[in-house]
């Protein structure tokens, strides 16, 4: 889970043990206090006075705006009852801009040219492409035998998008015949 940085709304969890019954520590939740070090700095106390007892002794406190205003958080929870311990919470928080992508740097990716040029197939647009993948992927097939033409229909089967010749072997014997005009 991120932290980010100078945001309202966030917390943390922690998990609250007892060493002497070697088990979690459940309703310990009034008993639970948290300190603050943010980038290093002297701990101060949580404004979080009570934790939320989510269950199973764990526990979330929450976090205010100004908690989160650091680039690294250490929260230093404690218990009162004798034995139980919780362990330190180490944040590094990041800002929203750390999950923007530079995208100047990325290739233009152009579908008529890097697909259908690069395959043998001379200046296409985006609406033939996809009227015959559209033909393939959802229309009728017509012709499922070993030998002869397998074509792909627009869907009601008026007119064939994508004719296949094939062999005895189901090999393709000639071009492939492709029709992306408009029906």
């Amino acid at each position: 889970m991120a932290t980010i940085k100078n945001v309202a709304g966030q917390g943390f969890y922690c998990l609250a043990w007892d060493t002497a019954a070697d088990e979690a520590k459940k309703g310990d939740k009034a008993n639970i206090t948290a300190t603050l070090s943010k980038d290093g700095a002297a701990v101060a106390p949580l404004g979080d006075e009570e934790p939320v007892e989510i269950g199973n002794g764990v526990y979330w406190l929450n976090l205010t705006q100004a908690e989160t205003d650091a680039d690294a958080l250490a929260l230093i929870p404690v218990s009162t009852t004798a034995n139980v311990v919780l362990d330190p919470v180490i944040i590094n928080t990041v800002t929203l801009t750390d999950y923007r992508a530079d995208l100047s740097t990325l290739v233009d990716f152009d579908p008529a040219a890097d697909i259908a040029e690069s395959n043998g197939v001379d200046s296409w647009t985006y609406q033939q492409l996809l009227r015959l993948i559209f033909a393939v992927l959802c229309g009728e097939r017509m012709g499922g035998g070993a030998e002869g033409d397998k074509s792909f229909k627009v869907p009601g089967g008026n007119k064939s998008r994508v004719v296949v010749p094939t062999d005895l072997n189901g090999n393709t014997t000639a071009d492939v015949t492709l029709d992306a005009s408009e029906v």
